[in-house]
């Protein structure tokens, strides 16, 4: 979702009548191989939750720089997904996890942006966790986890069948219903309406932004 219809960036777009889908789409299509997307209509963290509910989803791993079943915990992918896995499962952190979370340059570097990438996938998860941690409050704080949840990002876009070739229609939809729900219209519509314009020039967002890069620096140091 975050790649075809850009949620987590500025505005919505509606990939499938957009030029990229029109044009490779009609090349692979003339060349017998029609393009076929069935997670374009699922979030990052619609992909966990299955990851989570699957059977073999531990076999899957996000960070390609550690080793299977023993992440590096020292870069972006990390820190999104460790946050991300808690609010799924629900269990939190103890002291030493948030501290390691924090201590992560690569990280500090991503979250002096504005937006942050996949900044949608740290307001849900943000939203989902009552962490005691100053760190985490001025994270929670500057992507707007205490006042938004986007909970339909945890549900599947059913408009995003179209871009499935017909053929596997039924079968995309059939396996995706194992493990999440289908959006309302009432969150179609909400998902359509996806701006991150105000957040961008609000100052109120620069000003959380320090706060929270002060912090994570200070603590960083703290540690070496």
């Amino acid at each position: 979702m975050e790649a075809s219809y850009r949620i987590g960036h500025k505005l919505y777009k509606d990939y499938p009548r957009g030029n990229h889908y029109r044009h490779w789409g009609g090349i692979f299509t003339a060349a017998g191989i029609p393009i076929n997307y069935p997670v374009a209509g699922i979030s990052e963290v619609g992909t966990s939750i299955i990851v989570n509910k699957s059977p073999i989803g531990y076999i899957a791993q996000s960070c390609m720089r550690g080793i299977w079943k023993e992440p590096c915990r020292n870069c972006w992918k990390c820190f999104r997904k460790i946050i991300l896995d808690a609010a799924i499962t629900n269990q939190g952190f103890d002291e030493d996890t948030l501290k390691d979370i924090f201590d992560n340059k690569e990280a500090l570097r991503f979250i002096q942006s504005i937006p942050i990438k996949h900044e949608n996938v740290l307001t849900w998860a943000t939203n989902k966790l009552e962490i005691n941690d100053e760190l985490f409050s001025l994270l929670k704080r500057r992507v707007e986890g205490e006042i938004k949840s986007h909970d339909w990002m945890s549900k599947w876009y059913p408009n995003s069948i179209e871009i499935v070739h017909d053929k596997y229609q039924d079968i995309v939809k059939e396996n995706i219903s194992k493990f999440l729900d289908e959006m309302t219209e009432d969150e179609v519509l909400k998902m359509r309406q996806w701006s991150m314009a105000e957040l961008i020039d609000s100052k109120d967002t620069q000003k959380n932004r320090d706060a929270l890069v002060s912090s994570v620096e200070m603590h960083i140091k703290s540690r070496q």
